[in-house]
């Protein structure tokens, strides 16, 4: 604190000598009389005459006070009266109020004045303008502010308040501070409202945003303002406004800046002049908005969609789950995407799962449904509802596939795949999608538009085949797959005229494994022609071992999988592993599953031909249920038929009675051998063997053994 002078005048002199010494200061000086209460104005130099806008006649004689605004800090006041009452040198900043409703800031450093006896009398008082120092202040310390809210990752709404805010109290709440943005339309909207209530900013009307207001317009309010302006003004006590554009570094309009005054006092140039340099700031504040909302769209969008990418679907799933909300979960898959992406392109790919997302909308979604970008092909979708309103939602699916899509200037009909869930809090959202997806996967297997709902009993399935994989190659490699045998009966005769062999696993982590279970995932894996060899060689060694023992023998029949058949070395590697053994291959049947494969007649027929051309029976199974074409039967030529155990199971009823006679009379007619499949029925077995089946299999007759048992049964009989 600066010291005072503590010098010692006459009392004649010293009040002379004192205004003496105001008049030559450049700088604002003023005498006040502390004898009384009141602590009185007496002297003032015309630099603070003049600083102040005032007149001596108004100043000299007012109180000490006199000098602050209604505004001024208590804590200040009582500082500058407790310095005066003790008669202590005193430095403050003070808010200095104009006679023409303006002000500055000031440095007021109080000098007490002593007379020959030691009292004081008067002080001496030095008021500097720091205002523009202040304004300086402020502006780098808000500066300093809107890197730190930059820095924690803000909000806009929560930087521009912060301004607002900090404005509205640097000038003593006497106005309020509103930022409005322009939208694409060029109509504007209040962002921040600071302290103004929002049913003023959001009815406040901007007829022109690039309008300024200067202080002068600012007073009148009828001049720029129009009724409804007026109204609310009235209402909310606002005298007057002023505005200034806000532009960015390329000088496009950004918004203005408004501030809306309760009082009737303006704003000095310099004040209007500090203001509008903040507009810079604010400026920057929506540039950083922008990256970041540019950055959380690549981060957290797929920007061909424009709707979240998974993993952001997964947190506002998550965020609904745990405040307690529950509903349906689809996810939705064109089934011609990949044609179509490989026909025009990705991009085509993207346009159409935008346009499904928009006809998805427009169907009367909710807006707050959730929509996310499962995989390149697969939308998922979560909506708020209970599980009764799922019919609802399937029941909105044809609609997206009546219309046509418009892609690349065509019209374009598809097809859609839909797998449903439930999500909620009591079900983990990963689970959720999971078992949407496993429903999808079960969709996908069907023709045309399917939509299915997740079940348990499929999870689990799923799951085997999983366990499945993960042991298969463990399994062929120490061949834990065996064959076993089930005998072929002559109907006529009630004697074993052949078997057939039947791939079985058991494994020691996961114990026995049905067929229907790893057969499917050995094709889906490449590893199914290793199993069919490996069948193969145990029954090829099984037959040279009885052979061997002068033991014997029947017809085998060896199952090969349709995707084995095709596989471009399957003859050569077939005859090779027979010949090892120097088995006759009249011995060995090659029994092919119906399946579509067998559509390329061409090439079904060429393998077939060269099968028989090197002594082997070739027979088709499982005939009726797979993709059945007469037409193409009649161009394979096949040795045998075998007829599906479920055409054996309702032979009793007579229209399936009907078809089964047609097919034994089929392959009578094709020359070729019928053999039935799952006999377990003495009325099965007398009805086929009326209608002039050859040959049956089934527990009717015996199970599948191992070939230990089959040798123990042989030598039985």
């Amino acid at each position: 604190m600066i010291q005072a002078d503590n010098s010692i005048l006459s009392p004649d002199s010293q009040l002379q000598t004192l205004q003496v010494v105001c008049d030559q200061h450049f700088t604002c000086t003023l005498l006040i009389d502390v004898q009384q209460n009141t602590f009185p104005i007496i002297h003032a130099n015309n630099s603070f005459i003049h600083e102040k806008q005032t007149t001596r006649k108004k100043l000299l004689g007012q109180p000490f006070t006199s000098l602050y605004n209604q505004y001024t800090d208590t804590s200040i006041t009582e500082q500058i009266a407790h310095a005066l009452n003790s008669r202590q040198p005193i430095v403050s900043q003070v808010y200095i109020q104009c006679d023409n409703e303006q002000g500055f800031w000031c440095e007021l450093s109080g000098h007490p004045v002593h007379t020959i006896e030691g009292n004081v009398t008067y002080y001496l008082f030095h008021a500097k303008n720091i205002t523009p120092y202040l304004h300086m202040k402020f502006s780098a310390e808000l500066e300093r502010e809107v890197y730190k809210y930059i820095e924690e990752e803000s909000s806009i709404e929560a930087i521009l308040t912060m301004i607002g805010k900090k404005i509205d109290h640097f000038f003593f709440n006497t106005l309020q501070c509103s930022i409005f943005f322009t939208k694409t339309d060029r109509t504007s909207k209040p962002t921040v409202n600071g302290n103004i209530p929002d049913h003023f900013s959001s009815n406040f009307v901007i007829t022109n945003i690039t309008e300024k207001l200067d202080c002068e317009s600012s007073r009148n309010t009828s001049k720029n303002f129009n009724c409804v302006n007026q109204s609310l003004c009235r209402q909310h006590n606002v005298q007057g406004c002023w505005s200034y554009p806000i532009y960015n570094q390329h000088q496009a309009l950004l918004g203005q800046l408004y501030l809306f005054f309760k009082t009737t006092k303006r704003l000095h140039s310099s004040e209007l002049n500090f203001i509008q340099n903040l507009t810079p700031l604010i400026a920057m504040a929506h540039k950083y908005e922008e990256n970041r909302y540019k950055l959380k769209k690549l981060a957290y969008f797929d920007v061909s969609l424009d709707i979240p990418n998974f993993n952001y679907f997964t947190e506002l799933l998550k965020q609904w789950t745990e405040e307690g909300r529950s509903g349906v979960l689809t996810i939705l898959q064109p089934g011609e995407y990949t044609h179509i992406v490989d026909y025009y392109s990705r991009s085509t790919g993207d346009e159409l799962l935008h346009q499904i997302v928009e006809r998805i909308r427009s169907f009367g979604y909710k807006k707050t449904d959730i929509f996310g970008r499962l995989s390149n092909s697969a939308i998922i979708i979560a909506q708020e509802s209970s599980e009764e309103d799922i019919g609802e939602y399937q029941s909105n699916v044809p609609q997206l596939t009546m219309i046509p899509y418009f892609l690349k200037d065509r019209e374009i009909y598809i097809t859609l795949k839909l797998g449903v869930s439930l999500f909620g809090p009591q079900i983990e959202v990963e689970d959720s999608i999971r078992y949407a997806d496993i429903a999808l996967s079960k969709a996908r297997k069907e023709t045309g538009t399917a939509y299915h709902f997740f079940e348990d009993s499929r999870e689990e399935e799923l799951r085997l085949a999983i366990d499945v994989l993960s042991q298969l190659t463990k399994a062929i490699t120490e061949e834990q797959f065996v064959p076993f045998l089930q005998p072929k009966v002559d109907l006529k005769t009630g004697r074993i005229s052949g078997f057939e062999a039947l791939a079985r696993w058991v494994s020691p982590i996961l114990g026995f494994i049905a067929p229907s279970v790893f057969i499917p995932v050995a094709e889906d894996t490449g590893k199914i022609r290793e199993i069919d060899q490996m069948i193969l060689i145990k029954v090829l060694q099984w037959l040279r071992h009885r052979l061997d023992n002068h033991l014997v023998v029947y017809p085998v029949s060896i199952n090969i999988s349709p995707k084995h058949f095709f596989y471009a070395l399957f003859i050569e590697e077939f005859t090779d592993i027979v010949s090892h053994y120097n088995i006759d291959p009249s011995l060995i049947i090659v029994e092919v599953t119906e399946s579509v494969e067998l559509v390329d007649v061409q090439k079904a027929k060429k393998i077939l031909k060269s099968l028989q051309s090197f002594g082997f029976i070739t027979s088709i199974d499982d005939f009726g249920v797979g993709f059945s074409s007469l037409s193409y039967l009649q161009q394979l030529p096949f040795n045998e038929i075998k007829i599906d155990r479920s055409f054996i199971h309702t032979i009793e009823e007579a229209d399936m009675s009907a078809v089964v006679q047609t097919i034994i009379q089929l392959a009578n007619n094709l020359t070729m051998s019928s053999v039935a499949e799952g006999i377990e029925t003495t009325a099965q077995f007398d009805s086929l063997k009326n209608m002039g089946c050859e040959t049956g299999q089934g527990y009717y007759f015996y199970k599948p053994m191992p070939i230990e048992e089959i040798d123990q049964l042989l030598e039985q009989h």
